[in-house]
């Protein structure tokens, strides 16, 4: 079964993924360390989508234009 939402429901995500992406870009070091701790990865971070069911994933040196360690 295929579910499917409305244009302002995309229209909705697209604006929460962008404050998302400009909190990240602004405070890379911001968001949960749960899932460095679970999978080792000691850079990750994860940080929701306001209002959806959304997870990002980011890593910090990657961010800066690093290696991760």
């Amino acid at each position: 079964m295929t579910r499917e939402a409305g244009a302002q429901v995309a229209i909705s995500f697209v604006d929460a993924l962008q404050l998302t992406f400009g909190l990240i870009a602004r405070h890379p070091a911001s968001g949960s360390l749960r899932y460095a701790y679970e999978l080792g990865l000691p850079d990750l971070r994860s940080m929701t989508v306001k209002a959806f069911p959304y997870v990002n994933m980011l890593s910090e040196p990657l961010l800066q234009g690093r290696s991760p360690r």
